[in-house]
């Protein structure tokens, strides 16, 4: 703050402070320019042509419309409150408000008369760095949400996501919830549940630039923020295990049109780079990459592979899924191994082959896809791909 006292006048009166602090440090203001008011540690009168402005980079932005009536503490505290026209000023730049010389003297003594007052404040750019709830250690092992602060009061740009990355892969999108609590503004990932982060497995969080904004300006809003951190949870759970549904086949043309597989856990869904291919077992050539889509069914993630690829009589066939084809997004984030499970040619070949690789305690589903845990002696069912009365 510059203070210039009245030409012939020995000492002014003085302000202590203004609307948005203390006059030695700049203030960041984030509110559309509409009052501004200074405060003087003693009762005051308003004299007339009272008057104030605005400046920027030298030059006069904008001229108060009046000034209200003195507000006065007994004798210890004045205030008065200069009105402009309503307006944003435009962000990240650096601005000056001046109280012009004569504008107010003290009640009970009209010798002390204010100097020209100049208090510098600034508006931001944007929100500024952000603060991660995450401690010093940079280790995490599991939590149901993680925030971050800013110093102003927040509120969400249309529905903000975070971006969950485990060894730099992407795993998910997850809700973001923002809000604000006195001159603080906040953001927490909501994960829907406690999620825990394996041992020594890097992750990130990502919160795209825009998501958030100030809650007097919309314009003003948060740079890309970005938290790096190591899980530490050594108890984590496997990666679900995945069965053959069943498959289509043209027999009279010897055309594998699809196969279905399933994952019992909605929690399942494809990774960002999916692929399954259909290999020559024998000389390791990729005859046909597949075609997924999901499959929807209830209380499963189930997909189908479309092939209509013709098999050559009596060669040896591999389905191949590539890593990280699969995301969990369950207890612990996980991506899914690659896999591989062979068969035959012929028809008998794929089931016989294609069951054995599902396993003797693959689940039992009706004939309508649906999973069955207390299955009927007598009625038909699928398991590992093939129909069985139980």
């Amino acid at each position: 703050m510059v203070l210039t006292a009245l030409a012939g006048e020995t000492s002014a009166l003085l302000p202590a402070r203004w609307m948005y602090g203390e006059l030695d440090r700049v203030a960041h203001v984030l509110y559309p320019l509409e009052e501004m008011y200074i405060v003087f540690p003693r009762a005051i009168e308003i004299l007339p042509g009272a008057s104030g402005r605005v400046e920027c980079e030298g030059k006069t932005v904008a001229v108060s419309t009046g000034a209200d009536d003195p507000l006065n503490y007994s004798d210890s505290e004045g205030i008065i409150n200069l009105r402009f026209e309503k307006t944003l000023l435009p962000k990240g730049k650096d601005y000056t408000l001046v109280l012009e010389a004569s504008s107010v003297r003290a009640a009970n003594d009209h010798s002390l008369v204010n100097g020209t007052v100049r208090i510098d404040f600034t508006v931001p750019a944007n929100l500024g760095k952000g603060r991660w709830d995450i401690k010093e250690t940079g280790r995490v092992e599991k939590a149901s949400t993680i925030w971050i602060y800013w110093g102003y009061e927040t509120e969400a740009k249309g529905n903000p996501v975070m971006t969950l990355s485990r060894e730099g892969e992407k795993v998910a999108d997850f809700p973001v919830h923002v809000g604000w609590d006195w001159n603080l503004g906040q953001a927490y990932v909501d994960f829907g549940k406690e999620m825990k982060f394996e041992d020594g497995v890097r992750y990130s969080l990502e919160l795209a630039a825009g998501s958030v904004c100030s809650l007097y300006r919309d314009d003003i809003v948060n740079e890309t923020e970005t938290l790096d951190f190591i899980g530490s949870c050594v108890d984590t759970p496997e990666f679900p295990r995945m069965y053959l549904v069943g498959f289509n086949i043209d027999r009279e043309n010897d055309v594998l049109e699809s196969v279905v597989f399933r994952f019992d856990d909605l929690n399942v869904t494809f990774g960002e780079d999916p692929h399954a291919y259909l290999v020559n077992s024998e000389t390791g050539e990729v005859v046909k990459e597949g075609d997924m889509r999901v499959d929807i069914q209830s209380n499963c993630f189930s997909f189908i592979i479309e092939f209509n690829q013709k098999l050559e009589p009596e060669s040896g066939y591999t389905f191949s899924f590539s890593e990280g084809s699969f995301v969990w997004t369950g207890e612990t984030p996980k991506f899914s191994p690659a896999f591989n499970t062979h068969f035959n040619s012929s028809t008998a070949g794929i089931e016989t082959s294609l069951a054995e690789e599902a396993g003797v305690d693959a689940p039992l589903y009706d004939l309508f896809g649906r999973r069955v845990s207390r299955p009927v002696k007598g009625t038909v069912y699928l398991k590992a791909g093939r129909k069985i009365v139980f």
